[in-house]
């Protein structure tokens, strides 16, 4: 009864499927709306600086690479149907577009074996994508959990690691929620700074927060503010099993509420990044409030 936050644990096992057993007595023993084992966690490729990202094709500035597989595609497959069997979902992470295809490979090859109309798998992060793959996101009931600032941190190493022409799919936001994908926000903590507001910002811009233009083969691929919105909470709860219960303000849900400065659908785009929480209330009860 402590808690202010909600907690979803995804614990690994290191791909290897026969240790999944040994999480679900603690899927039991941790089971409440405030913490909560809600599924696995895994890692597929590398980045792209160091060329260990999983690409279809070689790297343009290092032909004859395509990146390393973390693990073979049977043990991955074999760990997401495993997982899912036992009632866990998968976050795996992919920045390849290589690897983003493996493990849309495994959901799908799980998806024919087990009864996952209540699991929630996940890509993380979605660097690159391969055009052919844009779809299946919607296809195959698999989330895109993505962090818009990490294009910034990039700072356009696409453009040089993939070319021109492949650096058109590089974070392919409004791509996936046209073909009717879901996008789960957020920003990978402490790779960048979790605050939201500069992440919509950027999310929105594919600018920086001193002005510089990023995402230059990629401008049209932002999302709208309402879009970002549903990312920090209607879709981040539908990604952890929870939008039954939180996510959006009505009757029958906790009373979680973030309250914002201003009116941010009032206010001009370059001033989002500027603003700031004025009040938390968590499971009805008001644990920050900036006047307090």
């Amino acid at each position: 009864g402590q808690l202010t936050v909600r907690i979803y644990i995804y614990p690994g096992t290191n791909h290897q499927a026969d240790k999944i057993h040994e999480i679900l007595p603690y899927k039991e023993l941790f089971y409440s709306d405030e913490m909560h084992i809600t599924g696995v966690k895994g890692i597929l490729d590398g980045v792209t600086a160091t060329y260990t990202a999983v690409m279809t094709e070689p790297y343009q500035d290092n032909p004859g690479v395509n990146g390393i597989l973390v693990v073979d595609k049977d043990t991955i497959q074999n760990w997401v149907s495993t997982a899912n069997a036992n009632g866990l979902s998968c976050r795996i992470h992919c920045i390849g577009d290589g690897a983003v295809r493996e493990a849309l490979d495994a959901y799908e090859a799980s998806n024919a074996v087990n009864d996952n109309s209540n699991i929630r798998n996940g890509v993380e992060h979605i660097e690159m994508l391969h055009p052919d793959d844009v779809n299946r996101f919607h296809e195959l009931g698999v989330v895109a959990s993505m962090q818009p600032r990490h294009q910034i941190l990039d700072k356009g190493e696409k453009l040089f690691r993939c070319g021109l022409e492949r650096s058109k799919y590089e974070w392919n936001f409004k791509a996936i929620r046209d073909t009717k994908g879901r996008i789960a926000l957020g920003t990978d903590y402490p790779v960048v700074s979790f605050n939201p507001y500069e992440n919509i910002y950027i999310g929105m811009t594919t600018r920086s927060l001193d002005g510089v233009q990023f995402g230059t083969t990629t401008r049209e691929q932002v999302l709208t503010l309402e879009e970002c919105l549903k990312g920090y909470t209607i879709e981040g709860a539908y990604l952890n099993s929870m939008e039954q219960k939180v996510g959006t303000l009505e009757p029958g849900k906790y009373a979680d509420i973030n309250v914002v400065n201003c009116n941010m659908f009032d206010i001009d785009i370059e001033e989002i990044k500027n603003c700031h929480s004025t009040m938390t209330i968590f499971n009805g009860a008001i644990v920050y409030d900036e006047k307090a």
